[in-house]
């Protein structure tokens, strides 16, 4: 239909300019922890991951675990793209299982209660990854 109606396609998904958008994340994660070893990200289009990949040191591990899209809010499994975030250059994420929507409620319930911080399903899913490694 977009090549029918000489439509302009709007795919985050397949924009590169989504991962250049985060060479200033990484920056700011460099300059405040000079001494970063490791990154937890979730993904979704897998802007976020590949921006920390490509513009964090390769000394920095960058981790993640995809989730069954529809799960998990935000959340999906990145290698379905076939897009500009390599998940093989991710930690754990081809080997470490699907984050599941019962682990990050649980974890989400956890950060309310203690922390006093309520925060959506998506960064719980990440805490939930990080407290398991």
């Amino acid at each position: 239909m977009v090549k029918e109606h000489k439509w302009r396609l709007v795919d985050q998904h397949h924009d590169v300019s989504g991962m250049y958008a985060h060479a200033s994340t990484a920056l700011e994660l460099l300059c405040q922890h000079p001494d970063l070893t490791d990154v937890v990200c979730a993904t979704g289009t897998g802007a976020t991951a590949a921006g920390l990949r490509n513009y964090l040191p390769a000394s920095v591990n960058v981790h993640s675990r995809p989730a069954n899209s529809g799960t998990v809010d935000g959340l999906t499994d990145i290698n379905r793209y076939d897009n500009f975030c390599d998940a093989n250059s991710l930690v754990g994420y081809n080997t470490g299982g699907y984050l599941s929507l019962t682990t990050a409620g649980e974890h989400a319930q956890r950060i309310d209660r203690y922390q006093r911080i309520s925060t959506g399903q998506r960064a719980c899913a990440s805490v939930a990854y990080r407290r398991r490694t």
